[in-house]
């Protein structure tokens, strides 16, 4: 949905109707995505008015949940939509920034592989979901870009370039701080991640299906995505996780602090059922983040 004044986009909305798994039982969800009004237009009432008419067009459409991400810190955003629809934060998930910038050196070979045959082993290896949305339901995956595959360890790469490309607004003090030093002498003699400038376009992949059988795996299989990476001109990887997935602490731990934060989000559920119970281990399907990153 769109708002639009002097041919201005005002205001948007996107939502889509999916078919999802809740807590053992299937049922028809709308998930709400791209929410934005624009500074000047903001304070005009036009957020409520247009989620309202959202929302009431998913209820006519017969789904039974409604359900949106948002940054974990965005208090205003999980206060509006429990107040505009009744919603509630029911879990969590989280993503770690993968800089790309040098080649890493591996031990094993991971095999191009299917996005099938990764998902099946996830969904065995990480299952099961108390809340999942298959995302190879209609049989293809706008966006997706490679699959790797071994013995214990696997995932998918996705990416939004085409579909809903991202280019940097502003940058925070201290980003701005990082990169002016790294460009002076003797710290511009060295290797660094990428920190993009206001304006320029955000070349990353998202790590879907990730799964790994230990820590080891996860570090080679992540050293394998990286190097193609860089060959295809990516700035940095986005690994969807848990909280208490095993390999994720290691994965931290060799890629550099300084750029590479991790990122957690909020699921918003609303329910026709009613009360809502926290989901423990829900499934992310990346597109849904990669919609809601602000």
């Amino acid at each position: 949905m769109v708002a639009k004044n002097e041919g201005k986009v005002v205001a948007t909305l996107g939502w889509a109707v999916k078919k999802v798994f809740y807590l053992g039982m299937e049922q028809w969800a709308a998930f709400y995505f791209d929410f934005m009004v624009a500074p000047l237009f903001r304070e005009r009432g036009l957020r409520s008015k247009i989620f309202g008419e959202a929302f009431s067009l998913a209820e006519a459409s017969g789904v039974a949940l409604h359900y949106t991400y948002c940054a974990l810190e965005d208090f205003a955003s999980v206060d509006f939509l429990r107040n505009q629809i009744g919603a509630e934060p029911v879990g969590s998930c989280h993503t770690l920034r993968w800089p790309v910038y040098r080649k890493k050196r591996t031990k094993r070979e991971f095999l191009s592989a299917d996005v099938a045959e990764v998902h099946e082993a996830y969904l065995r290896e990480c299952g099961p979901f108390d809340f999942y949305s298959n995302p190879l339901e209609n049989g293809k995956l706008p966006g997706y870009v490679a699959s790797f595959s071994g013995e214990d360890a696997g995932c998918s790469i996705w990416s939004n370039g085409e579909i809903l490309p991202e280019r940097v607004v502003s940058n925070s003090i201290l980003t701005r701080i990082a990169r002016e030093a790294i460009s002076y002498r003797p710290l511009d003699l060295f290797s660094w991640p990428r920190v993009p400038a206001p304006g320029d376009l955000i070349k990353k992949w998202f790590l879907f299906d990730f799964w790994a059988g230990n820590p080891d795996s996860a570090v080679e299989l992540m050293y394998r995505v990286n190097n193609l990476a860089l060959e295809k001109g990516i700035d940095s990887c986005e690994v969807v996780h848990q909280t208490d997935q095993a390999w994720i602490g290691e994965l931290r731990a060799v890629a550099p602090i300084f750029f590479s934060p991790v990122h957690s989000f909020t699921l918003i559920l609303k329910s026709k059922e009613g009360a809502m119970q926290p989901l423990v281990y829900p499934y992310v399907d990346v597109r849904d983040l990669a919609g809601n990153r602000d």
